[in-house]
């Protein structure tokens, strides 16, 4: 089902598309004259740049111009997707936003909703109940995200890195440290339990920001160094296990638990990881416990680029909350361009 939805960007056009080609090119020339209007002399940037061989930031030249500039590339990149939606997804989505009762809250997430369930309403409309009725119990919506990430980096700091990359097969990597989080503290404080649920909301969110990560899908690695009885929690497994499996319409594609990089990682308390490990199993479908992969910390380098892995190894918070941040501003835009009915 998945392999109906073109995964072709902006940079990579078939000739015989050739009118896109035309209109694309059209629009990214009309934005240089809107730039100039602006008081931005597109030339002398270019001359600028092709003189000295380095790249010009436009941000630090005119902001709003290069934020103009931008929004309009991903509307563009968004109408292209959307030209190339398999007519079938593409039917199921409007279909499912006029089911659904305003509770999807996006076309974009009506598509990933089509491809996950392979187009078809009975499990689609019963993920978004489920995923309502979640959000209403918890309270989700009535919290923001930017007070949720600041809360659960507060009391359970190094607990979840976010976004640290992609892997070798170009899939985003959401990161966490099994060892550092500790379910206790959600169980007794219900506030620190609602961001933590805000949290992995809006991850699962911009897991995709555009059509081309929605094909790609996602990957979880988890360092377990140090990891015991204390970061497990059956109650909280049972509660929250089926929000990535079949819940909310996120494609991952697998699972990676690793040890630390010094000695005294999960190799080390191998009986109780596994145990741990084969507990969690009891709430996976057959497909997600297909995608577990627990490996050494010296095998992360066949799947991480160099700079991925020295985000797991030497986390930099600041760099991570900017990274996860952005994510959400460039799935905002996206979505507000992606319009199955327009």
């Amino acid at each position: 089902m998945t392999e109906a939805i073109s995964t072709k960007t902006i940079t990579d056009i078939d000739p015989k598309e050739e009118t896109d080609v035309k209109e694309i090119n059209q629009a990214m020339t009309e934005i240089d004259m809107n730039n100039e209007t602006q008081g931005v002399d597109v030339k002398e940037i270019k001359q600028t740049q092709s003189d000295t061989n380095e790249e010009v930031d436009l941000k630090e030249i005119n902001p709003k111009v290069a934020e103009n500039k931008e929004e309009e590339e991903i509307r563009l990149q968004a109408e292209f997707d959307l030209k190339n939606i398999d007519p079938k997804v593409k039917e199921f989505a409007i279909e499912l936003m006029k089911r659904s009762d305003g509770k999807v809250d996006n076309d974009f997430e009506a598509v990933k909703l089509a491809i996950v369930t392979e187009c078809d309403f009975d499990k689609a409309l019963k993920r978004v109940e489920n995923c309502h009725k979640f959000e209403t119990k918890h309270d989700v919506k009535n919290i923001s995200f930017e007070e949720a990430y600041a809360k659960v980096n507060e009391k359970c700091p190094d607990a979840f890195y976010g976004f640290v990359g992609k892997d070798l097969d170009g899939r985003i990597i959401f990161s966490s440290n099994y060892g550092k989080f500790y379910p206790s503290q959600l169980l007794k404080d219900p506030y620190l339990e609602r961001c933590m649920l805000k949290y992995f909301k809006v991850m699962y969110s911009v897991s995709a920001t555009n059509q081309k990560e929605l094909e790609s899908g996602m990957a979880m690695y988890c360092c377990t160094k140090g990891a015991g009885w204390k970061n497990f929690s059956m109650k909280m497994e049972k509660e929250y296990a089926w929000t990535y499996q079949e819940g909310y319409p996120i494609r991952l594609k697998k699972m990676v638990v690793y040890d630390g990089k010094e000695k005294a990682g999960m190799f080390e308390s191998g009986k109780i990881i596994r145990a741990i490990i084969k507990l969690c199993k009891a709430f996976l479908t057959k497909k997600m416990r297909e995608r577990i992969f627990v490996i050494k910390y010296k095998e992360l380098e066949k799947h991480l680029s160099e700079d991925t892995l020295s985000q797991l190894d030497e986390p930099n918070k600041e760099h991570l909350r900017k990274l996860f941040f952005e994510r959400v501003r460039l799935y905002d835009i996206y979505c507000r361009h992606f319009k199955l009915s327009a």
